[in-house]
């Protein structure tokens, strides 16, 4: 049965994911210009409704990771329906990652940067910090589990901070609704996610390939560093 707040929610996840498509249209016609999407939007549309019945409670409108949650949930509608209409994976997974970054792709540099910057910021790390310790108590079980790690250095890296997450709440998901096919592909964006914002992510395990934890490791980028979206 789906979270009262998602019910709520479904209308705008629903809009804000077809805006994303819209603006990913240049990707699908270079990468499949097989698929209408127009066409497609019907059966996406039935799929996003049956992950977002699945949607875990993980703090609403307060919760770090929520919008996340919303996002992905049409990503993994969106690559349902790609897989079952005979892409490649590889294929799939990159017009996945083109469709969940459309919408900050879509803004300009400043702004960008600004996201980058506020997650960055003293105030953040100090939420990360406290969020990080609540999370041991596992008060959400779909939600994710994480340590914050202060800076050091890593295979001779400097970074600026980092989160062990112990528990992977999309892991949680895909396992239950059976998307494992697709988890790996939402693993795909998170460096890309975090460069359009001048935010260096490195990560060398995660959990979705049976690591005991994913270790993000995080780094402020150089205004020369930080790249522009994927044209």
């Amino acid at each position: 049965m789906t979270h009262p707040y998602y019910s709520a929610r479904a209308p705008q996840i629903a809009a804000e994911f077809r805006d994303s498509l819209r603006l990913a249209a240049p990707a699908f016609a270079r990468a499949a210009p097989q698929l209408d999407i127009d066409a497609l939007w019907p059966e996406i549309a039935t799929q996003l409704q049956d992950v977002i019945a699945a949607l875990p409670w993980v703090g609403g409108d307060g919760g770090r990771m929520t919008g996340y949650f919303e996002q992905n949930a049409g990503v993994i509608a969106l690559g349902r329906v790609l897989i079952a209409h005979g892409l490649p994976k590889p294929v799939a997974a990159h017009l996945l990652q083109r469709t969940f970054l459309a919408r900050l792709g879509a803004m300009d540099r400043d702004a960008r940067s600004a996201l980058g910057h506020a997650f960055m910021s003293p105030a953040s790390l100090d939420r990360l910090r406290f969020l990080a310790l609540e999370s041991q108590n596992k008060e959400n079980p779909g939600d994710f589990v994480y340590t914050f790690v202060e800076p050091g250095q890593e295979n001779g890296e400097t970074f600026d901070f980092g989160l062990n997450y112990q528990e992977c709440g999309f892991c949680k998901l895909c396992g239950k609704t059976g998307d494992t096919d697709i988890l790996p592909m939402i693993c795909g964006m998170d460096e890309e996610s975090y460069a359009l914002r001048g935010v260096r992510l490195t990560r060398t395990q995660t959990l979705a390939s049976g690591a005991t934890h994913c270790n993000f490791r995080y780094r402020q980028m150089t205004p020369g560093e930080m790249p522009d979206p994927e044209s």
